[in-house]
Protein backbone atom coordinates (compact mmCIF):
# COMPACT_ATOMS: atom_id res chain seq x y z
CA UNK A 1 0.00 0.00 0.00
CA UNK A 2 3.35 2.47 -0.04
CA UNK A 3 3.79 4.78 -2.16
CA UNK A 4 6.73 4.20 -4.70
CA UNK A 5 8.50 7.42 -5.08
CA UNK A 6 10.88 7.86 -2.09
CA UNK A 7 12.25 10.81 -0.75
CA UNK A 8 15.65 10.48 1.54
CA UNK A 9 14.37 12.46 4.31
CA UNK A 10 10.88 9.96 4.49
CA UNK A 11 12.97 6.45 3.57
CA UNK A 12 12.28 5.31 6.73
CA UNK A 13 12.77 1.79 7.57
CA UNK A 14 9.18 2.27 10.20
CA UNK A 15 7.34 4.99 8.67
CA UNK A 16 4.27 3.76 7.23
CA UNK A 17 1.87 6.73 7.86
CA UNK A 18 1.37 10.05 8.98
CA UNK A 19 -1.66 9.92 12.09
CA UNK A 20 -3.43 13.61 12.55
CA UNK A 21 -4.96 14.15 15.73
CA UNK A 22 -7.15 12.11 17.96
CA UNK A 23 -10.92 13.02 17.89
CA UNK A 24 -10.56 16.82 16.06
CA UNK A 25 -13.33 15.84 13.71
CA UNK A 26 -15.47 14.07 16.36
CA UNK A 27 -15.92 16.12 18.85
CA UNK A 28 -19.10 18.63 19.45
CA UNK A 29 -17.59 21.40 21.42
CA UNK A 30 -16.55 22.67 18.03
CA UNK A 31 -17.53 26.61 18.04
CA UNK A 32 -18.86 27.15 15.02
CA UNK A 33 -21.16 24.23 15.21
CA UNK A 34 -22.72 25.52 18.52
CA UNK A 35 -26.34 26.47 18.75
CA UNK A 36 -26.85 24.07 15.61
CA UNK A 37 -28.84 20.80 15.24
CA UNK A 38 -29.87 18.29 12.69
CA UNK A 39 -29.33 18.74 9.39
CA UNK A 40 -27.72 22.22 9.60
CA UNK A 41 -25.34 20.77 12.07
CA UNK A 42 -24.31 17.75 9.73
CA UNK A 43 -24.05 20.44 6.85
CA UNK A 44 -21.71 22.36 9.01
CA UNK A 45 -19.71 19.76 10.42
CA UNK A 46 -18.94 18.52 6.83
CA UNK A 47 -17.54 21.65 6.07
CA UNK A 48 -15.81 22.27 8.95
CA UNK A 49 -14.04 18.80 8.51
CA UNK A 50 -13.71 19.28 4.95
CA UNK A 51 -11.65 22.22 4.84
CA UNK A 52 -9.82 20.46 7.96
CA UNK A 53 -8.93 17.33 6.03
CA UNK A 54 -8.27 19.28 2.81
CA UNK A 55 -5.53 21.32 4.59
CA UNK A 56 -3.30 19.32 6.50
CA UNK A 57 -2.95 16.57 4.42
CA UNK A 58 -1.96 19.27 1.64
CA UNK A 59 0.79 20.52 3.90
CA UNK A 60 1.76 16.90 4.39
CA UNK A 61 1.87 15.90 1.01
CA UNK A 62 3.81 18.53 -0.05
CA UNK A 63 6.70 16.84 2.17
CA UNK A 64 6.07 13.37 1.67
CA UNK A 65 4.11 12.11 -1.18
CA UNK A 66 5.43 8.66 -0.31
CA UNK A 67 3.49 7.47 2.85
CA UNK A 68 -0.04 7.08 4.21
CA UNK A 69 -2.29 9.04 5.96
CA UNK A 70 -3.54 7.66 8.94
CA UNK A 71 -6.40 9.93 9.43
CA UNK A 72 -7.39 11.43 12.99
CA UNK A 73 -7.44 8.85 15.87
CA UNK A 74 -11.87 8.44 15.77
CA UNK A 75 -12.82 7.24 19.55
CA UNK A 76 -15.38 4.64 18.45
CA UNK A 77 -16.74 4.16 21.95
CA UNK A 78 -18.01 7.48 21.52
CA UNK A 79 -19.52 7.25 17.99
CA UNK A 80 -17.97 8.64 15.00
CA UNK A 81 -20.51 11.12 12.97
CA UNK A 82 -21.23 10.26 9.27
CA UNK A 83 -20.17 14.12 8.25
CA UNK A 84 -16.37 13.80 9.48
CA UNK A 85 -16.42 10.06 7.97
CA UNK A 86 -17.96 11.74 4.73
CA UNK A 87 -15.46 14.85 4.59
CA UNK A 88 -12.15 12.67 5.54
CA UNK A 89 -12.67 10.24 2.67
CA UNK A 90 -11.05 12.05 -0.42
CA UNK A 91 -8.04 13.05 1.73
CA UNK A 92 -7.18 10.10 3.93
CA UNK A 93 -5.81 6.64 3.40
CA UNK A 94 -7.20 4.32 6.49
CA UNK A 95 -9.80 4.68 9.26
CA UNK A 96 -8.10 4.69 12.31
CA UNK A 97 -9.83 3.98 15.60
CA UNK A 98 -9.54 3.62 18.97
CA UNK A 99 -11.76 1.43 20.37
CA UNK A 100 -11.70 -0.16 23.93
CA UNK A 101 -13.69 -3.11 24.33
CA UNK A 102 -15.31 -4.92 26.80
CA UNK A 103 -14.56 -8.01 28.34
CA UNK A 104 -17.37 -10.08 26.36
CA UNK A 105 -17.76 -11.61 23.34
CA UNK A 106 -20.82 -9.47 23.00
CA UNK A 107 -18.05 -6.53 23.33
CA UNK A 108 -15.75 -7.64 21.06
CA UNK A 109 -18.82 -8.10 18.36
CA UNK A 110 -20.41 -4.54 18.99
CA UNK A 111 -17.10 -3.21 17.95
CA UNK A 112 -16.20 -5.13 15.02
CA UNK A 113 -20.00 -4.64 13.97
CA UNK A 114 -19.19 -0.39 14.60
CA UNK A 115 -15.93 -0.71 12.90
CA UNK A 116 -18.06 -2.49 9.61
CA UNK A 117 -20.02 0.22 9.73
CA UNK A 118 -17.93 3.19 9.72
CA UNK A 119 -15.99 1.16 7.25
CA UNK A 120 -18.93 0.93 4.88
CA UNK A 121 -19.39 4.34 4.62
CA UNK A 122 -15.78 5.61 4.30
CA UNK A 123 -14.77 2.38 1.91
CA UNK A 124 -10.92 2.62 3.70
CA UNK A 125 -9.25 0.11 5.27
CA UNK A 126 -9.37 0.02 8.81
CA UNK A 127 -6.91 0.31 11.72
CA UNK A 128 -7.51 -0.08 15.51
CA UNK A 129 -5.75 3.06 16.37
CA UNK A 130 -5.70 1.91 20.27
CA UNK A 131 -6.79 -1.14 22.57
CA UNK A 132 -5.90 -1.06 25.93
CA UNK A 133 -6.52 -3.47 28.68
CA UNK A 134 -4.26 -3.74 31.93
CA UNK A 135 -4.28 -5.15 35.32
CA UNK A 136 -2.19 -4.37 38.63
CA UNK A 137 1.49 -4.16 38.60
CA UNK A 138 4.28 -3.03 41.18
CA UNK A 139 4.34 0.43 39.62
CA UNK A 140 0.19 0.73 39.07
CA UNK A 141 -1.58 -1.14 41.89
CA UNK A 142 -4.77 0.23 41.56
CA UNK A 143 -5.18 0.14 37.79
CA UNK A 144 -7.74 -2.69 37.58
CA UNK A 145 -10.19 -3.75 34.83
CA UNK A 146 -11.33 -7.34 36.32
CA UNK A 147 -8.08 -9.02 35.08
CA UNK A 148 -6.34 -10.44 37.32
CA UNK A 149 -2.62 -11.25 35.33
CA UNK A 150 -0.88 -10.39 32.34
CA UNK A 151 -1.52 -13.43 30.79
CA UNK A 152 -5.48 -12.54 31.22
CA UNK A 153 -4.65 -9.47 29.41
CA UNK A 154 -2.85 -11.48 26.86
CA UNK A 155 -6.17 -13.53 26.26
CA UNK A 156 -8.34 -10.65 26.05
CA UNK A 157 -6.37 -8.88 23.02
CA UNK A 158 -6.39 -12.21 21.38
CA UNK A 159 -10.70 -12.30 21.92
CA UNK A 160 -11.27 -8.81 20.97
CA UNK A 161 -8.80 -8.53 17.84
CA UNK A 162 -10.18 -11.95 16.51
CA UNK A 163 -13.36 -10.80 15.36
CA UNK A 164 -11.51 -8.45 13.43
CA UNK A 165 -8.66 -10.21 11.62
CA UNK A 166 -11.18 -12.31 9.89
CA UNK A 167 -12.21 -9.33 7.80
CA UNK A 168 -10.80 -8.28 4.79
CA UNK A 169 -11.23 -4.20 5.60
CA UNK A 170 -8.93 -5.10 8.57
CA UNK A 171 -5.16 -3.89 8.33
CA UNK A 172 -3.85 -3.94 11.75
CA UNK A 173 -3.82 -3.14 15.47
CA UNK A 174 -1.80 -0.02 16.49
CA UNK A 175 -0.44 -0.57 20.09
CA UNK A 176 -0.20 2.54 22.21
CA UNK A 177 2.46 2.74 24.91
CA UNK A 178 5.39 0.74 24.81
CA UNK A 179 6.63 1.54 28.06
CA UNK A 180 4.09 1.32 31.11
CA UNK A 181 3.91 4.14 33.15
CA UNK A 182 1.63 6.03 35.48
CA UNK A 183 0.07 8.38 32.85
CA UNK A 184 -1.63 5.47 30.74
CA UNK A 185 -0.47 2.47 32.87
CA UNK A 186 0.25 -0.27 30.60
CA UNK A 187 3.06 -1.01 28.02
CA UNK A 188 4.42 -3.98 26.90
CA UNK A 189 7.38 -3.48 29.07
CA UNK A 190 7.85 -1.74 32.22
CA UNK A 191 10.29 0.93 33.33
CA UNK A 192 12.89 -1.27 34.78
CA UNK A 193 12.83 -3.02 31.05
CA UNK A 194 11.39 -5.84 32.10
CA UNK A 195 8.90 -7.74 29.53
CA UNK A 196 5.26 -8.09 30.83
CA UNK A 197 4.83 -11.97 29.76
CA UNK A 198 1.68 -10.89 28.20
CA UNK A 199 1.05 -13.85 26.33
CA UNK A 200 -1.97 -16.37 25.19
CA UNK A 201 -1.95 -19.92 24.31
CA UNK A 202 -4.32 -19.62 20.99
Amino acid sequence: MLRSRRKPQFDRLFLRGHSLLVSACQRPLLRRLRGLTGKAYDAKLYDVASKYYETITKHIRKYDQNHLILGDRYNGNKGIPTPSLEAMKPFVDVLSIQYFSGAKAEDHETMRKSFATWQEITGKPVLNADLGNWTATKLNPNRKTGLSSQAERGSNYVESLTPLVKEPWFIGWHWCAYVENTGRGWGIKDPWTNPTRISSNR
